[in-house]
């Protein structure tokens, strides 16, 4: 026992003279976290993590652009507005195939109703088109500005269109084509986001007001 102690204590000391401190550092900011590489969370616009959903690959698209995406709650099929050539995919046992040629270079927005009929936003034209079927679309709606952003389907049947430039809101009637401006803001502007209630009231946010506002 005696000859075990000293190699023993000569541990100890090495063991001490190795030794390193703590470091430690913070980071909570979305810019921070951006230069890493996110699995399995979302990074939040304050910096915040939080647990992000499953990822999973439906097809590959040939356009450079996928500016949005609809399902279909019936028929499962996803639809995607797409650029630089106007084109509308659609997603179906995840395969992707053109469903509809736009006269015009970007959709920035799709949509689909109850009965299945898809609509798309296209720009710079501003037109307003609705689709019943493979390759068998047309005009619905003219609109006077450029920009088609969004659309969304309303409880009353209705086809709400955020649009800009300037920015303003259209209630349209998928028959007969006939749009109805809700709101013009008083200086151009681009929507930041909106929802449709379902008592049918509309919200807009602004995001140059930074704030909400509610048209119906």
């Amino acid at each position: 026992m005696k000859r075990l102690v000293p190699l023993f204590a000569g541990c100890l000391v090495a063991s001490a003279a190795h030794a390193v401190s703590p470091k430690y550092w913070i980071h909570d900011t979305s810019e921070e976290f951006a230069k890493g590489e996110s699995k399995g969370v979302s990074v939040l616009a304050e910096g915040a993590l939080r647990l992000a959903p499953a990822l999973e690959t439906l097809a590959e698209i040939e356009e450079p652009y996928a500016w949005d995406v609809v399902v279909d709650p019936k028929s499962g099929a996803v639809f995607v507005g797409t650029g630089d050539e106007g084109r509308v995919e659609r997603i179906a046992g995840k395969k992707a195939s053109l469903y509809f040629q736009c006269a015009a270079l970007e959709v920035f927005s799709v949509a689909v109703d109850a009965k299945g009929r898809v609509y798309a936003g296209a720009a710079p034209e501003g037109f307003v088109y609705r689709i019943d079927g493979e390759g068998k679309g047309r005009v619905l709606a003219d609109l006077a500005e450029s920009y088609p952003w969004d659309l969304e389907m309303g409880p009353d049947g209705k086809l709400y269109a955020a649009v800009g430039s300037p920015g303003a809101v259209y209630k349209i009637d998928v028959e007969s084509g006939s749009a109805i401006m809700n709101v013009v803001p008083v200086r151009p502007m681009k929507r930041n986001g909106w929802a449709i209630a379902q008592v049918g009231r509309v919200f807009v946010e602004y995001r140059w007001w930074k704030r909400t506002m509610a048209l119906s």
